[in-house]
């Protein structure tokens, strides 16, 4: 393209427009703020009758930072469509087909818990499968507005404590799981928070220990028991402290089959978490009675082990750890069962506040809320531009266009805007819907930035802003409940701006 042609036919087309008068300086306020006023600059430079070619100056001198800055919004668009893609595996849980405003509605839902759409997927797609069958319907446990509220707060919590969502769904679904009858979300937060202060207070990570709670669960411990056992057994069995707990319980239920519990407290008909501790507190009574005969610990640990054999008791040697060196000397000789008991006893009712107001304040959960807002909007303006793309196909645009966008185009290249035309007129359609849903016409200022990727999306997210306040507004005359809908502007008649 000879690119001075072009720019000679661009200045007719901006030469018939040039009603624009002191309105184009007026409505560039914000343009010019930053270095982001490319739009302004052009409005100001069309204004004062400069040539073109300032124009182009002006936008080289400003190219680096639209490029980087479209860079970022690009990879922002090919993030939506992976979270879109992403979403499939929580639409199939859910039953609900996974379309843009899906996506839409899932960052939305994210955002009012303070999370990402990628960290509420990726604890959606783990909760879903423990707890899905659990929710909704005639007979589920929660319906799906509470469902969804126990969602969030569980995976608000866990970020709110610096653990990855994900990692607190198989425990938040597994407590759902156990649940007999329809439930309340408040006291499911409320016994998910005292396990997880029990967790806390133990020596095993929680992004650890937090996933092995269901299995010990799985042996009909609730979660607050299964969680003090745990953490007591710990420092017996470390890196397998699941595995020694279960053995435990193995044991105790094989006492139980088989008669062979009486002799050490276990009888049918206890509890497995009042089993265990009746066992603990018998072997370290006879280990006591041991050493206060002259015994050493050693000594006496072997003449309990082959006492447990002779039986026919805990003779695995996981069992054995899991009952002796971890229930009886670190739960009741060390008093493991009577600590960790009052913590969860002690647990307070608002942990779940606490946690999350400290986070809020803090650094990280100030950027996390902003991170989470901007998620929303990166949706909303990718599921704009999809729409865009699609009238644009079906009027046959792509293949039509007139000569005087392809005359910006070729500016746009040589000035490392927005170079590609098909961008170029998604940018310009995706404007001129916004401005449609306000009941305003385009501007000279919406047609100078539709020329950079990055201003579109910027003047987007502020028309998209505007038109949420007008429907609130709206909804409140509606009901009733608000005042007058104020009139901000008047609305722009085309060839005015």
């Amino acid at each position: 393209m000879d690119l001075d042609k072009a720019l000679k036919a661009l200045q007719k087309i901006a030469d018939q427009g040039k009603k624009t008068g002191d309105d184009v300086a007026g409505g560039m306020k914000k343009g010019e703020e930053s270095s982001k006023s490319f739009g302004a600059e052009l409005g100001n430079l069309m204004k004062a009758q400069m040539g073109l070619s300032a124009i182009k100056a002006t936008a080289q001198a400003i190219a680096g930072e639209f490029r980087e800055t479209t860079t970022y919004i690009m990879q922002t668009a090919k993030e939506f469509q992976g979270l879109r893609k992403s979403m499939q595996e929580v639409a199939t849980l859910k039953g609900s087909p996974n379309t843009n405003v899906f996506t839409l509605a899932e960052a939305r839902k994210a955002q009012g818990f303070n999370l990402t759409p990628q960290e509420f997927r990726d604890f959606q797609a783990e909760f879903q499968n423990y707890a899905g069958a659990q929710i909704g319907g005639p007979n589920g446990k929660l319906t799906e507005d509470q469902g969804e509220q126990y969602a969030g707060r569980v995976a608000a919590m866990m970020k709110a404590s610096g653990i990855a969502p994900a990692v607190g769904a198989e425990l938040a679904g597994s407590l759902l799981e156990q649940a007999k009858g329809p439930q309340d979300v408040e006291a499911l937060m409320k016994k998910l928070g005292t396990t997880f202060q029990v967790l806390e207070k133990g020596r095993v990570p929680l992004s650890r220990a937090l996933p092995q709670m269901s299995q010990i669960m799985g042996h009909g411990i609730g979660p607050e028991e299964a969680a003090t056992m745990f953490s007591i057994a710990a420092p017996a069995s470390p890196g397998r402290e699941g595995i020694a707990v279960e053995a435990g319980l193995r044991a105790i239920e094989e006492m139980k089959n088989k008669g062979t519990g009486a002799e050490f407290g276990v009888t049918r008909g206890m509890g497995q978490y009042e089993s265990v501790k009746a066992f603990a507190e018998n072997i370290n009574a006879r280990k006591q009675a041991m050493v206060a005969g002259g015994m050493t610990e050693q000594m006496a640990l072997d003449e309990l082990t082959a006492l447990l054999a002779e039986r026919g008791v805990a003779a695995n040697v996981r069992e054995r750890r899991g009952l002796v060196a971890g229930f009886g000397r670190r739960g009741v000789e060390l008093g493991g069962f009577k600590r960790y008991e009052q913590i969860a006893a002690e647990s307070p009712a608002d942990l779940e506040a606490q946690r999350q107001a400290r986070f809020e304040a803090s650094a990280q959960g100030k950027q996390d809320k902003i991170d989470a807002a901007q998620g929303v909007a990166n949706a909303e303006i990718a599921k704009r531009r999809q729409i865009a793309e699609i009238e644009l196909t079906k009027g046959g645009r792509f293949e039509k266009v007139p000569f005087q966008e392809r005359a910006v185009a070729g500016i746009g290249s040589a000035t490392g805007l927005t170079g590609d035309l098909r961008t170029a007129q998604n940018n310009r359609q995706v404007i001129a819907r916004a401005r449609a849903e306000r009941g305003e016409a385009t501007s000279l200022r919406d047609e100078a930035m539709s020329r950079s990727l990055s201003l579109t999306d910027e003047l987007l997210g502020e028309l998209i802003g505007l038109q949420k306040k007008n429907n609130e507004l709206v909804e409140q005359a509606a009901k009733g409940t608000g005042k007058p809908i104020p009139v901000s502007e008047t609305p722009r008649p085309a060839g005015r701006q």
